[in-house]
């Protein structure tokens, strides 16, 4: 699963939310989207998770079994501007979701809440990813600093792909 934001913006939505299978084939799983950014899927594998940074918003689709994809509702919408980038889940559920132009990691309980945010240093947070020893540091990527800040969490992060054609 992957997003493809290129050239999208609020007032040019073409962005495009994708599957990849194998093979090589590609599956358009939706359009129309004001720069579609990062993608995280839960820890039971049922739900994929889209960021789309223009309406400040996570949309949630259901995951089926063959890895197809229910319609897009919606999961959170964030407060700030202008909007959600790259995420990742740790083990308990919580969503980190980093926030460009807010200079902040914002966390997301299951229900579509924002529990707390993490300040970083400059205002255009990228990315975040869960690694070190332990597997309890998240790792974010900043722009306007062009830096990679480390915040030890002491909650592990969900470990990638648990193989959702294996169920």
């Amino acid at each position: 699963y992957f997003s493809d934001p290129w050239g999208s913006s609020g007032e040019r939505p073409i962005g495009a939310f994708y599957r990849a299978f194998p093979d090589g084939r590609l599956e358009q799983l939706d359009r129309g989207l004001a720069f579609p950014n990062g993608v995280a899927i839960n820890a039971d594998e049922t739900a994929v998770f889209l960021a789309e940074t223009r309406p400040n918003t996570i949309w949630r689709y259901e995951l089926r079994r063959d890895g197809s994809v229910g319609p897009r509702t919606e999961f959170a919408r964030l407060g700030g501007v202008p909007g959600p980038d790259g995420m990742a889940f740790d083990a308990d559920g919580l969503l980190y979701v980093a926030h460009h132009g807010e200079g902040r990691v914002d966390v997301i309980d299951p229900n579509g809440r924002e529990v707390d945010h993490i300040p970083v240093p400059g205002r255009q947070v990228t990315n975040v990813a869960f690694g070190g020893p332990d597997f309890d540091v998240l790792t974010i990527t900043e722009v306007e600093t062009a830096s990679v800040y480390r915040r030890k969490l002491g909650v592990k992060g969900q470990r990638l792909f648990g193989g959702l054609h294996h169920r």
